[in-house]
């Protein structure tokens, strides 16, 4: 949940992995100055001095309303994505770029197993799994990825009352730059119906908020 200060106004963002938050903390940064609540090498420690089950700026909106007092920001705002996208987005990645899942693991079985994943470890792989919901707050400004950035700069403008600074939002820790730096192949993902009928079950709280489509879930003639 990374914190900036913008002219005179405190703000937050809530970070959602793999929907372009490293990009957008890199944009706030190189705009507004430093940011606080943010360990990029949090992963470095070692899980038996880490003060914390998640990286900083991956936690979770309860624990924001435990920590912050109501009205303590002025604004607040989440970069979101299309549920389908944002998990073959972070199975790729932790699968193929990081080697953190098993090599041998495919989409559908690992789909299969997120239920007992949020229910028994919902902090696994940095939060990279859990739904978007988890993570945004009630009152955050929303800018879905799929409609560009642009939209996050406007706002910000008016937020800042000024436009000075960078004008777009570039791209950081993207999938390409984590294969490319560990020259990993990427691997083709294929996405079946039961795959996606699952991830609208798992996630149905994003799709609903968010206003996603379950799109692909027919028709029922396709091969699973």
């Amino acid at each position: 949940m990374p914190i900036i200060r913008i002219g005179s106004k405190l703000c937050f963002f809530a970070h959602v992995p793999k929907c372009a938050g490293s990009s957008v903390e890199d944009y706030l940064e190189a705009r507004f100055g430093a940011l606080a609540f943010v360990d990029r090498d949090y992963r470095q420690i070692p899980k038996r001095f880490r003060w914390i089950n998640s990286s900083p700026q991956h936690a979770p909106a309860d624990t924001l309303a435990r920590l912050f007092p109501a009205g303590f920001f002025d604004a607040r705002f989440a970069v979101v994505r299309h549920p389908y996208e944002r998990m073959q987005s972070a199975f790729r990645v932790q699968r193929d770029g990081l080697g953190r899942i098993p090599a041998d693991t495919s989409l559908t079985d690992w789909i299969r197993g997120i239920p007992k994943l949020l229910r028994t470890e919902p902090f696994a792989f940095d939060g990279h799994f859990r739904p978007m919901q988890d993570i945004v707050p009630d009152g955050c400004r929303i800018f879905r990825l799929e409609d560009g950035l642009k939209h996050l700069v406007d706002w910000l403008d008016t937020i800042a009352d000024n436009t000075e600074g960078p004008r777009e939002i570039g791209r950081s820790n993207s999938g390409e730059e984590i294969f490319a730096e560990r020259q990993t192949p990427i691997a083709p993902l294929k996405m079946t119906r039961s795959d996606r009928i699952r991830i609208a079950r798992i996630y149905s709280m994003d799709f609903e908020r968010f206003g996603y489509e379950p799109h692909g879930t027919a028709p029922r003639t396709e091969k699973t």
